[in-house]
């Protein structure tokens, strides 16, 4: 994975009323089958439930096990075939590990694995802590033809308005520290993470094109940290 764009957005090119700092960035994936291998073994890793009581020990080995295994599944690709499936994982683990190398993002364990996967779309699909103790909640969207961001921001601006990012705080209370929970529960102290596969050669235009998206600038508003983010895969 090679991030090949990033600017951090000025505010006056923000909406009145804007109070988030906003980052963009550009992912390219090259090799596919490789790029997939890491991240069986990245989903793989369950140690952070070794930290947990036993009682929140033995509901997420259960959850994660038969996730796991599934995804793994997934996850085992034709010879750089990119399915619709794959594709959203794709976007998502690549998108906190871009926030992982530019920001010192703390990657969370994607929320499939430890939340239940409900009939339609539960909830946010990947979260990350930031440096100044805020969780971030990222809504990606991946389509083989076209740029997906107008679908990511909507579901990212709908799941905020329906409060989802405080319905996760029961789980994530378990992975990250009490300062980050009362960050989020108490102070509504956030961030929000709109990724999206980008199939166009000018990249730049699309990520900066998007301030200009209405969902886009709710979101702004709603939030301290806001960061949007194209995959490009080869």
């Amino acid at each position: 994975m090679d991030i090949i764009y990033s600017r951090k957005v000025n505010t006056n090119e923000l909406p009145n009323g804007a109070i988030a700092e906003v980052n963009l960035f550009c992912i390219e994936v090259k090799n596919v089958n490789e790029y997939a291998m890491h991240l069986t073994n990245k989903i793989s890793d369950t140690s952070w439930i070794s930290s947990l009581d036993y009682i929140s020990q033995d509901a997420y080995n259960i959850c994660a096990e038969k996730t796991i295994n599934k995804l793994v599944e997934l996850f085992n690709l034709p010879e750089n075939k990119v399915t619709s499936d794959f594709g959203e994982y794709l976007v998502s683990l690549s998108s906190g590990e871009c926030l992982e190398s530019k920001h010192s993002h703390t990657c969370l364990p994607i929320s499939e694995i430890w939340k239940e996967s409900k009939e339609g779309n539960p909830g946010f699909d990947f979260h990350t802590l930031s440096t100044s103790n805020k969780i971030n909640f990222g809504e990606a969207k991946y389509q083989s033809n076209g740029n997906a961001y107008t679908s990511a921001a909507a579901q990212t601006h709908r799941f905020s308005r329906e409060k989802k990012d405080r319905g996760d705080s029961v789980h994530l209370k378990n992975m990250v520290s009490k300062v980050a929970i009362d960050n989020l529960v108490l102070h509504n102290k956030k961030g929000y993470v709109v990724s999206f596969s980008i199939n166009s050669q000018d990249h730049s235009e699309i990520l900066n094109n998007s301030l200009n998206n209405n969902d886009i600038k709710e979101l702004t508003k709603l939030c301290d940290e806001l960061y949007i983010i194209g995959v490009k895969v080869k």
